[in-house]
């Protein structure tokens, strides 16, 4: 409910949407007091059975790897904005970043590694974390297969960005705004993050306004 809980806080009437209804129960239970909070459920296909231009804002946040047809969702996306409104996806993997030495080399020396201590080789947990997938039928069968639906996540198959282009122009839509940035995570050393952060890029923010 990141998004749900900034967009709220600005004063906006929010529709979340999710596949899972657990989770948007979780949402309504922290953010639904308010009156501007409508929970849709989804088939994870579509945005059926949200009506035509029906949006003003409509936002994907690391969503778009999950799903099958990627490109598919984006149209819906446009489908459901109101004409002048905006489409904002954000939090994908950047195309550069597959194949970038320089995101490469920023990694070698960004990523600091937690000191193993003796007990460290004690812990049984960690030896069950390794274990653990290999016990799971669909690894046999899919090397690829993760819990999370991480689909489109690997050099020969992740998000293609001229791909999302194309499907928000067959809906109508006209970037206004992209720019790939470093994501910073907690695993970096931020002096390291800071120097690179203007070298290199791993994700890519995009706004696209649908046109009359």
């Amino acid at each position: 409910g990141n998004l749900t809980r900034h967009l709220l806080a600005l004063g906006a009437t929010v529709t979340a949407a999710d596949l899972a209804p657990n989770l948007l129960a979780e949402v309504a239970r922290r953010y639904g007091g308010g009156g501007r909070l409508e929970l849709q459920r989804l088939n994870g296909t579509d945005l059926r059975p949200l009506a035509d231009s029906s949006f003003d804002l409509v936002i994907t946040y690391s969503v778009l790897h999950h799903v099958p047809d990627y490109a598919a969702l984006v149209r819906e996306m446009a489908r459901v904005t109101r004409t002048g409104g905006l489409v904002m996806i954000d939090h994908e993997r950047s195309d550069a970043s597959w194949t970038s030495p320089d995101y490469r080399a920023f990694l070698a020396e960004a990523v600091v590694w937690p000191e193993r201590r003796w007990w460290y080789w004690l812990q049984p947990s960690r030896y069950w974390k390794r274990l653990r997938p290999l016990l799971v039928w669909r690894r046999w069968f899919d090397a690829r297969w993760m819990p999370e639906g991480d689909l489109h996540i690997w050099p020969d198959d992740h998000i293609e960005w001229p791909l999302i282009e194309r499907a928000l122009a067959e809906g109508g839509c006209t970037t206004e705004e992209s720019h790939e940035y470093l994501l910073f995570e907690p695993r970096f050393r931020r002096d390291v993050w800071e120097r690179w952060r203007t070298r290199c890029s791993d994700m890519r923010l995009l706004i696209a306004r649908k046109g009359a």
